[in-house]
């Protein structure tokens, strides 16, 4: 089980969505809700609930994938989000 908490990162990792970074704005047993945000850290326009994922579907190994999310814990885009 991965170590997700509110506020992380999550990049898609689907080519055609090149850059798309969303942030978990809240958690059940099974799913998050992550809401888009741009490159300066704010979310973006859309529905206030955000987009619920399975936690299954985030990956944090390193493995490179054309589906899924893929968690961020850095430094760099911990402070981004905290803008």
């Amino acid at each position: 089980m991965l170590n997700m908490k509110t506020g992380d990162i999550i990049h898609d990792n689907d080519p055609r969505e090149v850059g798309r970074t969303s942030k978990i704005i809240s958690m059940s047993e099974t799913h998050v809700r992550a809401r888009r945000i741009n490159s300066d850290g704010k979310f973006t326009m859309g529905p206030n609930g955000g987009k619920r994922i399975r936690k299954d579907r985030i990956y944090s190994d390193g493995k490179p994938r054309k589906s899924g999310f893929t968690l961020d814990n850095t430094k760099i885009s911990r402070e981004r989000s905290e803008l």
